[in-house]
């Protein structure tokens, strides 16, 4: 716990990387945008125990690059939200051994 102003804040561990981007839906085959938070709430996690990222961000690989190894939250074609789809972090992933 960190003390602020004299308040106790609590601060979560971050367990997951949620990235929210484009996929195309097997239902209807259009390209939606799922965000970063509308992913949390289709996996059930809370947003504060996940690093946000956002892929239409210019600066993605980079802040990309800068996390820790945990797994990976994606928009999935096949709507299936499950904590157990979850992508264990592999450097290509995203694409993040480029240089």
């Amino acid at each position: 716990m960190e003390s602020g102003k004299g308040w106790l804040v609590k601060t979560m561990i971050k367990k997951y990387i949620v990235i929210g981007n484009w996929i195309r839906s097997r239902s209807d085959y259009d390209l939606h945008y799922i965000t970063a938070n509308r992913l949390c709430i289709l996996y059930h996690i809370n947003p504060e125990e996940c690093y946000l990222l956002e892929g239409k961000d210019r600066f993605f690989h980079q802040k990309y690059k800068t996390l820790p190894k945990l797994p990976l939250l994606l928009p999935r074609s096949d709507g299936d939200y499950q904590l157990t789809n979850a992508i264990i972090h592999e450097e290509n992933v995203l694409g993040s051994n480029q240089k």
